[in-house]
């Protein structure tokens, strides 16, 4: 939830595969998942997703592995939500 230029940096990720048309977002979320939880619900009422929640910490494989329990489809991309290569 950092700040870049007024805006959390998961506003811009999410902005940018929204514009090259990602549909559905799971996010795979642990520590203050309410916060990024109250920012979804805030800023993007319209965004169909979905939030898994760690019951403990799992790591970067474990995050994903979990979130992948909730992807609904066989195309998948994977991205942290502080890292944005272009």
């Amino acid at each position: 939830m950092a700040p870049v230029a007024g805006h959390p940096f998961l506003y811009y990720i999410i902005r940018y595969l929204e514009s090259q048309g990602v549909k559905r977002f799971v996010f795979s979320l642990g520590y203050r998942h309410d916060v990024v939880e109250d920012f979804l619900r805030d800023q993007f009422p319209a965004l169909v997703y979905t939030c898994v929640i760690e019951p403990t910490p799992l790591k970067t494989g474990g995050a994903i592995k979990l979130a992948l329990a909730a992807v609904e489809s066989d195309d998948v991309l994977v991205m942290n939500g502080d890292t944005f290569l272009k």
